[in-house]
């Protein structure tokens, strides 16, 4: 351990230590009051951009968006990410374990591009 970690640690324990043992929550008390509409708006809005994010990165970095392994691997993420929060209430049971939607997709979208990706096809 570097001198800085040691430091470091060394300064957390000292002011946790003036610290009382329960802080009062704070953010449960200023976000309990915003209306669900609201927060429902707010979260529509965040994955709105984060979804503008990812297709500018795939104009940017210039992804064939008509080769057919892209269609079948954004297809899946897409069917599994939203076709299992409607069809499993947002956790789809693998192998005994409630894995959430997300997540499956991220790995079925991993696997799909990795095992597409092992037979090159020829450039015309």
């Amino acid at each position: 351990m570097g001198k800085k970690e040691k430091y470091f640690m060394g300064l957390n324990k000292n002011v946790s230590g003036y610290l009382p043992d329960e802080t009062p929550p704070i953010a449960p008390a200023t976000i309990s009051p915003t209306p669900k509409p609201v927060i429902g708006g707010l979260e529509i809005y965040l994955f709105g951009v984060i979804a503008a994010q990812g297709i500018a990165i795939f104009m940017d970095k210039k992804v064939d968006m008509f080769d057919s392994k892209n269609l079948a691997v954004i297809a899946c993420i897409l069917i599994i990410g939203l076709g299992g929060n409607s069809a499993f209430g947002g956790m789809i049971p693998f192998f005994g374990l409630n894995m959430p939607t997300i997540a499956t997709a991220a790995i079925v979208g991993i696997g799909l591009n990795f095992l597409l990706s092992l037979k090159k096809t020829p450039k015309k």
